[in-house]
């Protein structure tokens, strides 16, 4: 999908929603115009910021999801473990497990971490087969 049918299907999309509309169009601009690190490791906060619109926390995460999903997929979501004294990326069996039974393997000694939903964090990327930069 090409930048122009973005926007568009992300106007239709929330129509009633104008604010949210906008917020979709400033982050699809923002995309459009910058270079691809600039997204490498985007958090909840990052997006608000960058679509520089005054959005309540439910609604930067309604937009979030919608730009993750099929309609759009400008994103890509993924899960990181952070404490004090590590951090990493968690592949797809981590996150689930992390999710459903707050355990999760060490990437690099196998050993099972227990306790660890609060320190499992959700970030973005640019997703995979992001959209051309057609004007």
């Amino acid at each position: 999908m090409n930048y122009l049918k973005l926007v568009d299907t992300a106007k239709k999309d929330w129509e009633s929603r104008p604010n949210l509309a906008e917020a979709c169009e400033r982050l699809i601009n923002a995309v459009h115009g910058m270079a691809p690190n600039k997204f490498r490791h985007m958090t909840f906060s990052y997006i608000k910021n960058l679509s520089g619109v005054d959005l309540e926390s439910t609604d930067v995460v309604l937009v979030t999801q919608y730009l993750c999903g099929d309609r759009i997929r400008l994103f890509d979501a993924g899960f990181e473990y952070i404490t004090d004294t590590e951090n990493f990326i968690l592949d797809d069996d981590n996150s689930y497990f992390a999710m459903t039974e707050n355990a999760i393997a060490h990437p690099i000694s196998g050993d099972v971490i227990h306790d660890v939903k609060s320190d499992v964090y959700m970030f973005f990327t640019l997703a995979k087969n992001e959209p051309d930069n057609e004007s």
